[in-house]
């Protein structure tokens, strides 16, 4: 199975024939409702929304994703095409403009990452210092007044 997993990720158009249904066949008999088989058509149509060259080839290829689901009628699919459909116009926007939230969503993950490693903070001030020194911007100290001065002789 974990051999299935890692074959379940590559592109359908990727796979031959034969390959195609061996993987099919073997879904079938771990999955007597051909859930994940159905699950595994419906994000390659998604991935192959976000491959059109334009708005109308992406708005056609959503239309095929949603045909597909009421197809096979699976609640998490059903689930999945009602988010989709309420994002669509988002979705379909970024085929004028190209433009993605990808930076922004990077940076949550890393804030996230960097609040469970420390499994928490007490001053917001070192939380803050601590992703900017995960974001590569150098940490501003404050400058401290010397309580000695210290003068350098040298020997004779």
């Amino acid at each position: 199975m974990p051999l299935l997993r890692r074959v379940l990720r590559v592109a359908q158009e990727r796979l031959d024939e034969d390959t195609l249904a061996k993987i099919f066949d073997r879904l079938r008999q771990a999955d007597s409702d051909d859930e994940v088989g159905a699950a595994w058509v419906a994000v390659d149509l998604l991935r192959r929304v976000y491959q059109a060259p334009d708005r109308d080839t992406a708005h056609r290829r959503l239309v095929t994703f949603y045909e597909w689901v009421v197809h096979v009628d699976i609640d998490e699919l059903t689930r999945l095409a009602t988010t989709i459909d309420r994002w669509q116009d988002q979705v379909l926007a970024f085929f004028d403009t190209r433009a993605t939230n990808a930076a922004t969503e990077s940076a949550n993950v890393k804030i996230k990452s960097i609040r469970r490693a420390a499994r928490g903070f007490r001053n917001p001030a070192n939380y803050a210092a601590r992703i900017h020194i995960h974001a590569g911007q150098p940490r501003k100290l404050p400058t401290t007044t010397r309580i000695r001065t210290y003068t350098l002789t040298t020997a004779a």
